[in-house]
């Protein structure tokens, strides 16, 4: 979808700026034989918020180039948020009165990988509740639309897989325009060749002020062999830089000009016909096509003998005229 506008309040949802997307989500788990965890990306752009997360110790810590600000994490029901950094918050959410709190599992020994890895991926946040069935969300706000994120959260678990110790689920990613993605994240014990120890799921988001990623617990993730735990975090970093912009074609103003009449103005590829079609769910399976178009005032492109289409000028912009009734009608331009 290029464009999009609201035909009832004359709101443009998007123009010049980025499309909301989820860009990509995916987990990578390091080595199993020795178990390492995979390298973090510290080059994606600035460095907005990095948490170590359980680790009560307060302070920093460096680790992979990065520098994590050091989360006790708070203990609490329901909701929490842990930190707020430069305007983006980091929490979670649970129901049915599940708990947040600290939890040490990786420790050195015969069954750890060692004091390397203690400090970081050994401390995390945990949430659970006798009988498990609730939800876990982790919810990111404050983002900026105009730039894009990526997001590294960091897993790690060593206590033996016979326990049920580790870790198996889909998780579901929701933007703030509301796209999902999934991926499925696995980590447990290392005594298990078939495991990992550690995980890093990265989610990749653009043009959106938030997302929320939800983590199944042990009542909605898959049963024995696979028995699983509730779900844990041990680490966030949120990296950015600016978005890139929209391509054309794209609405870049839209005005009422009468009962029902609204004006606008197009900017695409020169000399180029463009169709608008119209759904009032965003759906545009294929949406209907508008086959009423009037030229703007004054005139710019030319509309088809059809008025089903606009011809883009030479340097590619257009203006037309358009009735929408209705509660409400979401507009898309495109090449027909």
């Amino acid at each position: 979808m290029k464009s999009i506008l609201h035909s009832l309040t004359g709101l443009l949802l998007s123009a010049a700026g980025a499309n909301a997307t989820i860009d990509s989500f995916t987990v990578a788990n390091g080595t199993t034989v020795p178990n390492t965890p995979p390298t973090l990306d510290s080059t994606y752009g600035t460095a907005d918020v990095a948490l170590n997360l359980g680790n009560s110790s307060g302070g920093t810590l460096v680790y992979d180039g990065i520098t994590f600000t050091n989360n006790s994490v708070t203990s609490a029901t329901n909701t929490v948020t842990w930190a707020t950094v430069g305007g983006i918050s980091v929490g979670a959410t649970t129901d049915a009165g599940a708990i947040w709190s600290l939890a040490i599992n990786i420790v050195p020994g015969s069954n750890g990988p060692g004091d390397i890895y203690k400090n970081t991926y050994g401390t995390e946040a945990w949430s659970n509740k006798s009988g498990g069935g609730v939800f876990h969300t982790l919810n990111i706000t404050g983002l900026d639309a105009g730039r894009s994120y990526q997001i590294q959260l960091m897993h790690g678990e060593d206590r033996s897989i016979g326990n049920g110790f580790d870790y198996i689920g889909t998780l579901v990613a929701t933007d703030s325009a509301l796209n999902t993605a999934n991926t499925n994240l696995r980590f447990g014990d290392e005594n298990d060749a078939s495991t990992y120890v550690f995980a890093v799921v990265t989610l990749e988001v653009s043009g959106v002020t938030g997302v929320d990623i939800y983590y199944p617990d042990r009542a909605q993730a898959p049963a024995s062999p696979l028995a699983s735990r509730d779900p844990s975090l041990a680490g966030i970093v949120i990296q950015s830089k600016p978005a890139v912009p929209a391509t054309d074609p794209r609405i870049t103003s839209i005005t009422s000009v009468g009962v029902d009449l609204w004006e606008l103005t197009l900017k695409g590829a020169a000399n180029t016909a463009y169709e608008f079609r119209s759904d009032a769910t965003l759906g545009f399976m294929p949406g209907s096509l508008i086959a009423t178009l009037a030229p703007g005032v004054p005139a710019v492109g030319t509309i088809s003998g059809s008025t089903d289409s606009v011809t883009t000028d030479g340097s590619g912009n257009a203006t037309v005229r358009m009735t929408l009734t209705g509660l409400k009608n979401f507009v898309r331009a495109q090449t027909p």
